[in-house]
């Protein structure tokens, strides 16, 4: 989370004596020598060349896991760049950048400071800046000007630790959706509704947009509501309730995404103008750094040439850490055996069972003889689009064996509803059910299921195949395959074989302790900037993945002796080899690990359905078929916009809202239930008896006292009324709860705390702002619930 009152310094008047910024670019005063700084951001390090204040060349790189040959690659490009001159490198900026600077003997420039100098070069108008970066985002808020004409810095404030809401949470989410950052950028700004999803952390934000986007919500949808709630999250925990001076300016390599521009002019209420993207944004550190050099009486520089031949022939040195055993101290572990199915000609398929796994990360198809015997499986990355993903497995199906016509289907997974409703599907139910057939099919002697999918995990108790117990994992989605697939991304492997290689090769494999996937991010940075090799970092992945899935998912519960890894983790090697050294006995992995959900609930199909099939299929060129509307919700002020897909046999999937009068349901499910809600609204029943004896007064009213629709204010309405009546004390209430009370209380709620107190600020503020000035806010001790005393 963003953490402000943990890293917020008001009153850092000129930063370290550093002005703000200069009030003109003709006002910098520079030699015409070629100065060039380096800004070691967490995912990316940038390279820039001054002359007289103009850049002269710039260069940037991702770092990909590899520092040393990232640095070394930006000073060797930025060398070529300028062939004839002569150029000193005179700083470097960024975080952690001080070990760097250092090394090779130059200014180190503290990371705000250039900034600041570089906001106030590139657009001196600007009254605040904000920088969003990799994984740290900044707001600097600047104040008059000196005599001299440069703004001094008055306030900051920086993310905490967690950096959700950066570059590279954006980056991730649009990899997942197989989009490139541009088309992502493109898609969110040319968006016609608005979405509403969990912005405050990162792997929140990410389960909650698979979900929606497993139910039918258009992608560009998605993609402006994951910018808008990013927006929204820095408003209230970066720049905080105060309305920052106009012009804002915005930098930072995100500053090249047009959702996110768009989205901070809507949540910070700008107007044109007002927001102010230098075209040098992704470079504004470096260029600062360089003219904060230049300013210090004193200062250390290098020749680039130099500085090139030293990060070429020695490496920075590296910081202590603890070490863990290897993953394979004896050499690489045998393989695990791979099921495959049983070879049949290309033929039509008739009388068999159908099971599709639709994952958030994968979707995987089993074909079932009609004895149970598997005959085809094949998986295909959902990629957030499962209709795509289930009309290419069936596709696959159909090229290998022509025509086929199941007896029965079944659908499981977090897509299964949406999925089963459009392509006639049997059966569906929930994976704890599904993987545990999948697993007794096989291994009927199994006590205990692992599985670790790309979203979700599982803890799966069994007794002679019967489920008797289970866990999953909350909202948090660390520890599960696509966090395994994130971190290699940044340490710039594969996760298909490269990762394993890595892994297993290491001799020394770091500790990095069970974190979320936005820490974990963080951390990997910063031990790359250490110079921590690759290979043990992705052997301390490895076992992180291990602990945190027995920490948060296993947690008090014992597994038994007989224990079965499932779920498309457990085909990596360096995993197994994790949870083997961690759980001192050995593992065995199902031979149809990735499948082990589609099998089951096709065998479960098989035992379920009696009648024909209503299965009709769904191949990809129906797709284009596929219709999606949106209207909204008139049934209370949330005024929800719900998303009607309607699919080619012209059923209809109803997905959106915040309670569940449409979402998740099909055409079926909706039927009765949706006239019997609109003829008994429990909501309106439950007000009408909470505000049964209110006599409110007028808010001028002398002595008026303000109750807060809120928390046990709300649940004890009658009591305190009553009260108040008997003693004759006038009073009034705030207003129901709408969207603009919840994000007026956002703002305001200056640390993280759960909704409901969230709303509750948002409550006394209308009070507040509705004149009064007693507000009751009674302390309930402890609170008896029939013969239950609560506290």
């Amino acid at each position: 989370m963003f953490s402000p009152g943990r890293s917020r310094r008001p009153g850092n008047r000129g930063l370290h004596g550093a002005p703000a910024g200069r009030s003109s670019r003709r006002g910098l005063v520079m030699s015409s020598d070629l100065h060039a700084a380096l800004d070691l951001g967490s995912t990316a390090i940038k390279a820039v060349a001054l002359r007289g204040g103009v850049v002269a060349a710039q260069v940037s790189r991702p770092i990909r896991g590899r520092l040393q040959p990232c640095l070394a690659g930006v000073l060797e490009e930025l060398s070529r760049a300028l062939p004839e001159a002569r150029c000193m490198l005179v700083a470097v900026t960024g975080n952690r950048a001080g070990a760097c600077a250092e090394f090779l003997g130059v200014t180190h420039v503290n990371p705000i400071v250039a900034t600041c100098r570089g906001v106030g070069h590139l657009a001196p108008e600007a009254g605040a800046a904000l920088e969003l970066g990799g994984e740290h985002s900044t707001f600097l808020r600047f104040g008059p000007p000196t005599e001299t004409g440069n703004r001094a810095l008055e306030d900051f404030a920086v993310n905490g630790a967690c950096s959700a809401g950066t570059g590279a949470f954006l980056e991730q989410e649009a990899h997942r959706f197989g989009l490139s950052i541009e088309e992502f950028a493109r898609r969110a700004a040319t968006s016609q509704h608005s979405v509403s999803i969990a912005g405050r952390c990162a792997v929140f934000a990410k389960t909650d947009l698979v979900h929606k986007h497993q139910n039918g919500i258009p992608l560009d949808d998605l993609a402006y509501a994951l910018c808008l709630a990013i927006a929204q999250s820095l408003a209230r925990e970066v720049i905080g309730a105060q309305t920052p001076p106009r012009p804002l300016a915005l930098v930072g390599g995100v500053a090249a995404n047009g959702g996110v521009r768009r989205a901070v002019i809507e949540t910070l209420g700008l107007d044109q103008g007002e927001l102010v993207v230098p075209n040098e944004h992704a470079l504004v550190g470096a260029i600062g750094a360089i003219i904060a050099a230049r300013d210090l009486p004193t200062r250390s520089e290098l020749p680039l040439a130099e500085a090139l031949a030293r990060v070429r022939t020695s490496a920075p040195p590296a910081s202590p850490r603890v070490v863990l055993s290897p993953l394979a101290p004896d050499g690489p572990p045998p393989a695990p055996h791979v099921g495959k199915p049983e070879p049949s000609a290309r033929q039509p398929m008739s009388g068999g069972t159908l099971g599709i796994d639709i994952g958030s990360t994968s979707t995987n198809l089993a074909w079932l003889a009609p004895e149970g015997t598997v005959r085809y499986t094949h998986s295909v990355p959902t990629r957030g689009d499962p209709l795509a993903a289930a009309a290419a497995v069936l596709r696959a199906l159909e090229e290998r064996h022509g025509v086929v016509s199941p007896a029965a289907v079944g659908v499981t997974g977090s897509g299964r509803r949406f999925v089963a409703e459009l392509i006639g599907a049997d059966f569906a139910v929930n994976e704890i059910t599904a993987h545990a057939a999948g697993c007794a099919r096989y291994l009927p002697d199994a006590d205990t299921v692992f599985d670790i999918g790309g979203q979700d995990a599982k803890y799966i108790r069994l007794e002679h195949g019967a489920v008797i117990g289970f866990e999953m994992n909350k909202v948090c989605s660390a520890g599960t395959g696509s966090f395994l697939e994130e971190m290699a991304t940044v340490l710039g492997l594969d996760i298909v074989g490269e990762f394993d290689h890595e892994a297993l090769r290491s001799r020394a494999p770091i500790e990095l302790g069970e974190r979320c996937t936005v820490f974990m991010a963080s951390e990997i940075a910063r031990r790359l900037q250490e110079g921590c090799a690759r290979e043990d970092l992705a052997a301390g992945l490895a076992y992180a993945v291990v602990r945190n899935y027995l920490g948060r998912v296993v947690g008090r519960h014992q597994p038994g002796r007989r224990i079965v890894f499932q779920g498309g983790v457990a085909a990596n090697g360096a995993v197994v080899a994790a949870l083997r050294m961690v759980l001192g006995h050995d593992v065995t992995v199902h031979p149809f690990n990735h499948a082990a959900g589609a099998i089951g609930v096709g065998l479960l199909a098989a035992e379920q359905v009696c009648g024909p099939s209503r299965f009709q299929g769904l191949r990809e060129r129906d797709l284009s078929r596929i219709r999606t509307r949106s209207f909204s919700c008139p049934q209370c002020s949330n005024r929800c916009t719900v998303h009607v897909t309607r699919g080619p046999s012209r059923r209809r999937f109803f997905a959106g809202g915040l309670c569940d009068r449409y979402d998740g349901r099909g055409e079926v499910d909706r039927g009765n239930g949706g006239r019997s809600a609109e003829r008994l609204d429990l909501f309106a029943e439950r007000e009408a008896a909470a505000t049964r004896w209110v006599a409110e007064a007028s808010p001028g009213d002398e002595g008026a006292v303000g109750i807060p629709r809120a928390l046990l204010f709300l649940e004890q309405l009658p009591f305190w009324t009553t009260f108040l009546n008997h003693l004759g004390v006038p009073y009034v209430l705030s207003p129901p709860t709408t969207r603009p009370t919840l994000e007026r209380g956002m703002v305001l709620a200056r640390h993280d705390v759960c909704l409901p107190l969230t709303v509750a600020y948002g409550h006394v503020d209308a009070l507040v702002t509705a004149g009064l000035r007693r507000i009751l806010l009674p302390s309930v001790a402890s609170l008896e619930h029939g013969t239950v005393a609560e506290r």
